[in-house]
C-alpha cells in the first residue's frame, strides 16, 4: 500500500496560484515599443498570430506539473509492505514444583471434583504458562531428589505435556520421609536458569510440604539465586491445620512457610499463601503483574521510500522544458511585400 508520510506538505500545491493572484504584476516596459495602428487588420487577415503563443501555455502546464511533482516528493510517498512476524524474547521462567507425597493430599478446595494439591497446582500453572508469550519456561520437579523435567523452552505444548506427566513421589526415594528438599529444588532451578543469559530470570516455587530434608537449606539456596540475579516468587499450597486419619506420609500438613518466606525475601520476590485453587490462581495472576510478559511489537512492517520517483520526474521534465525553450521559434507567417503600381502610359492624368 502506498501512503504519504508527510501529507501536510500537499498544502503547498496552491502556492503558485496564490502568488499569481496576490502579488502585484511586474511593470511593463514601454521603451522601444512599436505601435502598429493597423495591427488588428493584419491579425484579421491572418498575417500575424492572434492571442498568446502556444509555447506560453505549454510552458505554464509544464511548470504546474513540475511543481506538483515536487510537492508530492516533499510529502514523502512510501510503500508499506506486509508485516513480518518477529520472535519476541522475554524472561526465563523456571517453575520449581513440589512432587513429594504430601502433594497427594486432597485438601485444596476447587471447582468440580476434588483433586490433589499437585493436580490443583498443575491446572493453575498450565493456565498461567499459557499467558507467558515470549518467555522461555522450564520445570524442575523435586521431593527428596530434584530433576529438570523440562529444560527452558518456547514450546508451550511440550511444557504442558511434561508438566501434566509429573506425578506424586516421582522424585522421592521409596520408604523414606514424605518431606521435601526445598533448598535442593531451588538449587536445581538455579542450575537450569544459568544455562541461559537472559536479562530477566524468574523462579516460581510451588511447595506443599515441609522442607527439612536435603543437603542445602532454602535460605542458602536463595542466596545463590540472588547472586545469579534470579528472583524467587514462592507459593505455599495447602491448608493451615493437619487433617488426622490419613497415613503419616499423606497427612495434609501446612507447607513450610518459614523457608518459603526466606527464599522470596532474600531474592526480592514475593511469598503467597494458597489454601484454595482460587487463591493460587490469584497468586499466579499477581506474579504475572510483577513479571509482565514482553510487550514489544511482534511484527515488523517494512517501509520503502518512493519520493525519488516524483523528484526524478520533476528534474527530467525541467530539463526537457529548458531544452524546449532554447529551440528557435517556429516558422514566421509569410510577409506580404508592397509592390509599386506601374505608372500608366502617358504619365499621370
Amino acid at each position: 500500500m502506498i501512503s504519504l508520510a508527510w501529507p501536510y506538505m500537499l498544502a503547498l500545491l496552491p502556492v503558485p496560484l496564490l502568488a499569481w493572484l496576490v502579488l502585484p504584476r511586474a511593470p511593463q516596459r514601454q521603451q522601444g515599443a512599436l505601435r502598429v495602428p493597423f495591427f488588428a487588420a493584419l491579425s484579421g487577415a491572418g498575417l500575424t498570430p492572434a492571442g498568446r503563443p502556444p509555447r506560453v501555455w505549454l510552458r505554464l502546464a509544464a511548470l504546474a506539473v513540475i511543481w506538483t511533482l515536487l510537492v508530492v516528493a516533499a510529502a514523502r510517498p512510501v510503500l508499506i509492505g506486509v508485516p513480518i512476524p518477529l520472535p519476541v524474547e522475554g524472561r526465563d521462567l523456571m517453575v520449581v514444583l513440589d512432587v513429594s507425597t504430601r502433594m497427594a493430599a486432597k485438601d485444596v478446595r476447587r471447582e468440580g471434583p476434588a483433586t490433589s494439591r499437585l493436580g490443583v497446582a498443575q491446572g493453575e500453572l498450565d493456565e498461567f504458562v499459557a499467558t507467558r508469550g515470549g518467555d522461555r519456561v522450564g520445570l524442575v520437579a523435586f521431593g527428596l531428589l530434584s530433576v529438570i523435567q523440562v529444560p527452558l523452552t518456547l514450546d508451550r505444548k511440550a511444557f504442558r505435556d511434561l508438566m501434566l506427566d509429573t506425578s506424586v513421589g516421582m522424585a522421592t526415594a521409596p520408604g523414606i520421609t514424605a518431606d521435601s528438599a526445598i533448598g535442593d529444588g531451588i538449587g536445581m532451578g538455579v542450575k537450569g536458569l544459568k544455562e541461559h543469559a537472559a536479562d530477566q530470570r524468574v523462579m516460581v516455587l510451588v511447595v506443599g510440604s515441609l522442607g527439612n530434608a536435603g543437603s542445602l537449606s532454602a535460605r542458602l539456596a536463595a542466596e545463590i539465586a540472588r547472586s545469579e540475579g534470579i528472583r524467587i516468587h514462592a507459593i505455599g499450597l495447602g491448608v493451615d491445620t493437619p487433617q488426622p486419619g490419613a497415613p503419616d506420609a499423606m497427612q495434609a500438613l501446612p507447607p513450610d512457610e518459614e523457608a518459603l518466606k526466606a527464599a522470596a525475601s532474600t531474592t526480592g520476590g514475593r511469598y503467597f499463601r494458597a489454601r484454595t485453587a482460587a487463591e493460587m490462581r490469584a497468586a499466579l495472576a499477581e506474579i504475572g503483574k510483577l513479571e509482565p510478559p514482553p510487550t514489544a511489537p511482534s511484527a515488523f512492517t517494512p517501509v520503502t521510500d518512493l519520493f525519488f520517483w516524483p523528484l526524478g520526474a520533476a528534474v527530467l521534465l525541467s530539463l526537457a522544458l529548458a531544452a524546449l525553450l532554447q529551440m528557435p521559434a517556429g516558422a514566421r507567417p509569410p510577409v506580404v511585400e508592397a509592390r509599386a503600381m506601374p505608372e500608366p502610359a502617358g504619365g499621370a492624368p
